[in-house]
């Protein structure tokens, strides 16, 4: 974990008289980074993209698959000026 992170973390706990989770919530709602489809709506279309040209499966199917990896479709994001992480870019094929 990054510092800053730990010392906002401290420096927000030391500032509440009383730790009381609302709505089974410790910090505000809408705090955090917002998801990649609601800050760039763009990414999902062009995944889309990205991921068609190496799709395989029945196309009557719905189960189809790619042998483009995560990482892979990442770098071809940044490169048409995307930036996105592998990790998140899978969470958006499922």
């Amino acid at each position: 974990m990054s510092r800053t992170t730990i010392t906002k973390a401290v420096s927000e706990l030391r500032g509440r008289t009383k730790l009381v989770a609302e709505k089974g919530r410790i910090r505000l709602e809408g705090a955090g980074r917002k998801r990649i489809a609601e800050s760039d709506p763009v990414v999902m279309r062009l995944i889309a993209q990205i991921v068609e040209q190496t799709t395989a499966g029945d196309p009557m199917s719905l189960l189809r698959w790619t042998s483009k990896s995560t990482r892979s479709i990442a770098e071809e994001l940044g490169r048409r000026g995307h930036r996105i992480d592998p990790g998140d870019g899978g969470s958006l094929l499922a």
